[in-house]
């Protein structure tokens, strides 16, 4: 989730510095970026965090289901998904890397646009929300969906915020900076530049990004001498 947020925002400036001046206005030190009410008003670092992960879920892969024989528990009736008949012992799955970038959920599923997950007035919208807002499932769902949830938005949260509190960043320089990205000489998803590439080892595996940090003002010294 980390190395795909950044990966993004290195690569779209106006939302690396939206998100920047968000941090820097709702956090007066590093002291006060903590778990809480102030952290929880960062409306676009969430919505970064949820862009990325919709374009990186970290289980890229289908994760095959089975549905047990009758005497199992699997049912009398005839299990039909979108009007076909599933035969017992057939194995189903859905890609959530493919669901993540279905058009009809996400327009421009392949652009990172944190501004779709913000909040909008217009009630021509909200079928269109709760329909994204369905199909986004990088946790998984039901009871398969993972427990540790909370405790990784907040980790997350609170390692971007305080980088962003402490640091400027860029991609590096040269071919460096390709690191993490598709190589245009490929075709396919394989060839976009500007998606982070991930890869199927039933958890997502990737490489990069290169990045170059530079400490923000005097922030780190001041940091040092309170420490």
């Amino acid at each position: 989730m980390l190395s795909a947020v950044f990966f993004y925002l290195s690569r779209n400036p106006q939302c690396y510095k939206r998100l920047a001046a968000e941090i820097r206005s709702v956090f007066q030190s590093d002291a006060d970026i903590r778990g809480g009410p102030r952290l929880a008003e960062c409306k676009y670092l969430r919505a970064c965090i949820d862009e990325a992960l919709r374009m990186s879920p970290p289980v890229t892969g289908p994760l095959w289901r089975e549905r047990a024989p009758a005497d199992e528990g699997g049912g009398e009736e005839p299990l039909v998904i979108d009007g076909h008949v599933i035969p017992t012992g057939t194995q189903i799955a859905v890609s959530i890397y493919s669901l993540h970038h279905n058009a009809e959920y996400f327009p421009g599923p392949f652009t990172f646009r944190p501004e779709r997950w913000l909040e909008e007035s217009a009630a021509a919208r909200e079928p269109a929300k709760k329909s994204m807002s369905d199909a986004f499932a990088p946790f998984l769902v039901g009871s398969r969906s993972c427990a540790g949830k909370a405790m990784a938005y907040l980790e997350v949260s609170l390692a971007l915020a305080k980088t962003l509190w402490y640091f400027d960043f860029e991609v590096a320089a040269g071919c460096h900076g390709d690191l993490g990205g598709g190589n245009p000489a490929m075709s396919g998803g394989r060839g976009r530049v500007d998606e982070f590439q991930l890869y199927d080892r039933f958890s997502a595996h990737h490489q990069g990004p290169n990045l170059m940090f530079y400490p923000r003002g005097n922030f780190s010294a001041e940091s040092d001498m309170a420490t």
